[in-house]
């Protein structure tokens, strides 16, 4: 498993996720941002990011939700403090950062509102890690978790494509999911699936394009890779989004590069949740 601190010491720290971009959100990281911040509101006064990487995450719910505390954590202390700087320069005062397991989360039970992940659990133990999460959701709170998606065939065909050719994946081990795969995790663990979606089907194609030497040479010319970049977001806007409407967000859904499943924690006896509201129970 994707375990190694220096790993991720090595994508985030030294990659293209540097400190200066850290509270900036690129075209994919806008997006996936988005479907989170759908199932996260002002009513969730406690929020975990269960392995938060760069971080992005977490200062941006720490702005749109400033009366809300907003949690992070990660295995790598050197993300913990690069994360916990760069708060401190944005002046963001309802986020912290610790370091820890996300098999073993220093917090009690039912201690958040939501607790979610992004492009996490894919690298791990995922049963053991979403067992964790579920533990410190309080009682009709809502988790989060986005991963690959099985059906993203590009991606899929990418990562085949490495193995075959030896090369090293950058993440070490990924698993991709079916929807019904996540939404069995989700109930095996105890939690209500209210929803499925997917989004940004292009990611796929930019990153199986990365696997060719054609996308190296481009990347080193920067403006070439913009424009390219440029096209693929008009196919994005123009294309997608055309068929999403047509199928009411069907195609995204289906073959999304990444689909985000919300789970509801069962709310205590005499309580009853409808879609993540918790109602007296009758009687």
């Amino acid at each position: 498993m994707a375990k190694d601190k220096s790993l991720w010491d090595e994508i985030y720290l030294k990659g293209p996720e540097a400190i200066r971009q850290k509270a900036q959100f690129d075209w994919f990281s806008a997006k996936a941002y988005s479907e989170y911040r759908r199932w996260i509101g002002p009513d969730d006064k406690k929020v975990l990011d269960a392995g938060f990487g760069t971080g992005r995450f977490c200062f941006a719910l720490a702005k749109d939700l400033p009366h809300s505390e907003v949690v992070g954590i990660d295995i790598s202390p050197n993300l913990v403090e690069d994360a916990t700087n760069a708060a401190a320069v944005l002046g963001l005062t309802n986020v912290t950062f610790t370091q820890a397991s996300i098999f073993s989360l220093p917090f009690a039970d039912g201690a958040f509102d939501v607790v979610f992940n992004e492009g996490v659990i894919e690298h791990l133990d995922y049963e053991a890690a979403v067992r964790e999460m579920v533990r410190v959701t309080k009682p009709g709170g809502k988790v989060v978790i986005g991963v690959p998606n099985w059906y993203c065939f590009p991606h899929t065909l990418r990562k085949a494509l490495i193995r075959l050719l030896g090369l090293k994946f950058e993440y070490d081990v990924e698993k991709s999911f079916r929807h019904s795969e996540l939404r069995d995790l989700l109930a095996r663990n105890g939690l209500t699936c209210i929803e499925t979606t997917g989004y940004y089907p292009l990611q796929s194609v930019i990153r199986l394009f990365w696997v060719t030497k054609i996308a190296q040479v481009l990347w080193r010319l920067q403006p070439v890779f913009d424009v390219c970049e440029k096209m693929l977001r008009m196919v994005e806007t123009h294309f997608i989004s055309i068929v999403d409407a047509a199928t009411r967000q069907t195609f995204s859904t289906t073959f999304g590069f990444e689909i985000v499943a919300r789970g509801i924690k069962p709310p205590k006896p005499g309580r009853l949740a409808v879609d993540g509201q918790l109602m007296a129970a009758a009687g």
